[in-house]
């Protein structure tokens, strides 16, 4: 069976998005940022407490609070940004090639016009079904990313 398929560059973007998303240290980064921000607005607050500028005090925990909703929106958009320009920067020459994926009974092959690669199906460690992509984990690392058929 062959399968025959173009992968875009917001198609990278979701497989590293993915990749982050699953890795520990990205969410306990996450974790903490959001942690050090809303301590410092409360530690401010309660500087200001003690010198009984309450006005500056309510600024400062309200900021707090705030912080707690908005900041993981923002975390979220700088990742994206992030890893976006990650994609252009190391992916820009995969763009919109045809890439030909190959089953026989043992492995497959996938082709981009360029590069060939061979790969025993024992060494698949991993199916993810994305919204519109799945994603072959490899054993030694990496992933092959296919389009789902429309």
């Amino acid at each position: 069976m062959n399968l025959k398929y173009f992968l875009t560059e917001e198609d990278y973007l979701n497989h590293q998005l993915y990749l982050a998303s699953t890795k520990e240290s990205v969410r306990k980064q996450r974790r903490k940022s959001i942690f050090w921000i809303c301590t410092l607005f409360v530690l401010l607050g309660v500087l200001f407490y003690d010198r009984e500028k309450y006005v500056e005090t309510y600024i400062f925990i309200g900021s707090a609070f705030l912080s707690l909703f908005f900041y993981p929106i923002y975390l979220r958009n700088y990742y994206k940004n992030y890893y976006n320009k990650y994609v252009v920067e190391n992916y820009k020459y995969r763009f919109n090639k045809e890439t030909e994926l190959k089953f026989e009974e043992e492995f497959f092959i996938s082709s981009d016009g360029n590069n060939e690669t061979k790969i025993s199906l024992k060494e698949i460690e991993e199916i993810v079904e994305l919204k519109e992509l799945i994603l072959l984990k490899i054993k030694l690392g990496g992933a092959l990313i296919i389009k789902k058929p429309v």
